[in-house]
């Protein structure tokens, strides 16, 4: 939650580009005095890399499906029929 909403200040009351807010959380996840709560390192990054070409608000979506990878649950359950952009499978809930 921390992310997206340091995503969505950055973007919606600083200007920053999306492509930067995604370099800079990438930045901030790599340190290594930074650990992520519920959530494995390796997809959180895969996603937000790959957001980086992917059109309208990317950020949050990647952060769901990284949580869903993080549980390891068999599907993400959304209506939201974008989420399958990720590779992650989707079902209707």
């Amino acid at each position: 939650m921390v992310l997206v909403e340091a995503a969505h200040v950055l973007r919606t009351q600083y200007g920053v580009a999306r492509e930067r807010v995604l370099d800079e959380l990438i930045g901030v996840i790599q340190r290594e005095n930074v650990q992520l709560l519920g959530s494995r390192t390796e997809p959180v990054l895969e996603l937000l890399v790959q957001a980086r070409s992917m059109p309208g608000r990317p950020i949050p979506d990647a952060l769901i499906v990284a949580a869903a990878i993080g549980a390891d649950a068999a599907a993400l359950a959304t209506f939201d029929r974008g989420q399958a952009r990720y590779g992650f499978p989707v079902s209707r809930p």
